[in-house]
């Protein structure tokens, strides 16, 4: 009774939480051509959520500006956006600020050439570079394309893809006869695996490892084509 009074405590505290969020907050647009509005984050509304090599995270993009002539970093902050481009603008207006305020140069962004990355470059950035005569040079995602040098660097330089791995004799995922509900699975010869271990992804998913009996494996014909390492289910301390 006790642990059920604690979980409706509990829960009643996190409600509790969200409608004060709710009723404090303002909603937060994106920074896209067509902005929409950006989920809403109870511990951190500032933040967003980022694709990066790792998996999506919840985060902040660093921004930094760096004087290349005297390799000194002289402005950084963060945004919590996934994209860069609507940075641009108020970074360069932050950058010409200080350097007033520190009286170095009155209109330091007439008097230097900026470079930036593909992230940053949009119609809107091209526009204000140009209007405000700022020597500015950002390429877009497809210069590359279009320069010669760079014809043939998918032979030279090959990414590693689905579609360039090398083709495999083994079988498919979609062969194997699983059922998420009972949580057993089959391999192609008919034979149950047993279920190894259960855990949660990053995004909260459940995910469920099986491995196959090494005394079924070792004598199956289709260990070839079922196993990438075949030859381990011979041994008495090897994997299926």
């Amino acid at each position: 009774m006790a642990r059920h009074e604690q979980a409706i405590s509990t829960l009643n505290k996190a409600a509790d939480k969200v409608e004060r969020f709710l009723a404090s907050a303002s909603k937060r647009m994106g920074k896209g051509k067509k902005p929409k509005e950006v989920k809403s984050n109870i511990t951190d509304n500032e933040s967003a959520k980022m694709t990066t090599s790792k998996g999506t995270i919840q985060g902040y993009s660093g921004v930094g500006t760096v004087d290349k002539k005297h390799q000194i970093i002289v402005y950084a902050t963060a945004f919590g956006e996934g994209q860069e481009h609507h940075a641009l603008q108020p970074v360069l207006k932050k950058v010409a600020a200080r350097y007033r305020r520190l009286d170095i140069n009155s209109d330091i962004l007439k008097d230097i050439i900026v470079t930036a990355d593909t992230g940053f470059a949009n119609e809107a950035n091209m526009t204000y570079l140009h209007e405000n005569k700022i020597n500015g040079y950002i390429p877009e995602n497809q210069f590359r394309s279009r320069d010669p040098k760079f014809q043939d660097r998918k032979t030279k330089h090959p990414q590693w893809t689905r579609q360039n791995r090398k083709p495999t004799n083994q079988f498919p995922a979609s062969v194997f006869n699983f059922d998420p509900v009972s949580k057993t699975c089959q391999f192609p010869a008919e034979e149950d695996m047993w279920l190894k271990k259960e855990g949660i992804d990053a995004r909260g998913n459940l995910k469920l490892f099986f491995e196959g009996r090494i005394s079924k494996c070792r004598d199956c014909p289709l260990k070839k084509t079922c196993m990438r390492n075949p030859d381990s289910a011979d041994t008495r301390k090897g994997q299926t």
